[in-house]
């Protein structure tokens, strides 16, 4: 199936590195500039269905939607302020009884208070971004002020920007999903075991993981679902979650309204490696859903891979699947 795919990227360099027919440089997402730019694209190019992938261009073109004559698959405008500002995430699903970690707005009294009550280190983190961004487990209050006054000094946020929240040391997982009309099309978890360079981070995270495994929790996915109906009982999109574990707890730590970067990968695995039809490759799905033409695709539902699958991957080397039965598979 043919399919005329046109990107935008706001960086000089990578806009050559991709593969898809045409590309446009384009202002950054927050720039007064970028939705008419867009705009003028989506009519250049007779554009059907618009997929932002990182947050902040979801979040603006989410709240500009009316200004954009095109299709897309994605949050309302009141769940994307939520999901987009982990403390309202927090605050959100605290009073609905939804497990996630303590979390307070930054202040040396709510640090000394989460410490009393969970010990230490104490998570400290950005309200908004993605790949870790600004966290850091701190040990004391001293350190804590010392990592919040040197972003602040830099300019990169306010102390209003920061969260502070109670250290899950935990297994580190993801619970990847879409959805159609508030049900769920399919769904997959895995555990994180290592990230790229997680050296070059004081947190030690890097936001994408080079090795990953499948794990089925039933628990998890109870939880995640009741999440996203609790959210919007009409939901579509993806809607991908971090969790961390307490005393085999699931708690949510964020739900990011996009897919996780490796979504695609694991979906080329599933079918080059796993003999998948086109139901479990899910950005077809998405684009299929978001296009009105999805009459033949069947939701495969949850755990739509198997436990124990490992995707090992890293920058220039490709990726390799392991399969629980010990054979290796190249997919890249």
């Amino acid at each position: 199936e043919k399919f005329h795919i046109i990107g935008t990227d706001a960086g000089e360099w990578l806009i050559h590195l991709t593969p898809i027919e045409k590309i446009y440089k384009v202002p950054k997402a927050k720039s007064p500039d970028y939705i008419p730019e867009l705009k003028r694209i989506i009519q250049q190019e007779k554009i059907d269905l618009l997929h932002p992938q990182p947050d902040v261009e979801v979040e603006v073109i989410v709240k500009n939607l009316n200004k954009l004559s095109v299709k897309t698959l994605l949050p309302k405008e009141s769940i994307i302020d939520i999901l987009c500002d982990k403390y309202l995430t927090y605050k959100f699903f605290k009073e609905r009884g939804i497990p996630v970690p303590e979390t307070r707005k930054y202040d040396p009294e709510a640090l000394k208070e989460i410490a009393e009550e969970f010990g230490w280190p104490v998570w400290i983190r950005a309200r908004k971004g993605a790949g870790a961004r600004l966290s850091l487990p701190v040990n004391s209050v001293e350190e804590a002020e010392h990592w919040v006054r040197l972003w602040v000094l830099r300019g990169a946020v306010t102390t209003d920007d920061i969260i502070v929240q109670e250290y899950i040391p935990g297994k580190d997982a993801a619970w990847d999903s879409l959805w159609y009309n508030g049900k769920l099309v399919a769904s997959f978890s895995r555990e994180r075991l290592e990230y790229i360079y997680p050296h070059l981070s004081p947190s030690g995270l890097t936001g994408t993981p080079a090795v990953a495994r499948v794990f089925i929790d039933d628990k998890l996915t109870k939880i995640c679902m009741e999440a996203i109906r609790t959210l919007d009982p009409t939901a579509s999109g993806f809607y991908c979650f971090d969790i961390k574990y307490k005393d085999n707890k699931p708690y949510i730590t964020e739900i990011n309204p996009r897919p996780h970067t490796t979504l695609g990968l694991w979906c080329y695995a599933g079918i080059k490696a796993l003999g998948y039809n086109a139901n479990y490759n899910l950005p077809y799905v998405y684009i299929k859903l978001g296009l009105e033409e999805a009459d033949d695709i069947e939701f495969v539902g949850p755990d739509m891979f198997p436990d124990g699958v490992t995707l090992i991957r890293h920058i220039d080397s490709g990726a390799v699947l392991l399969l629980p039965d010990g054979k290796k598979r190249r997919i890249l």
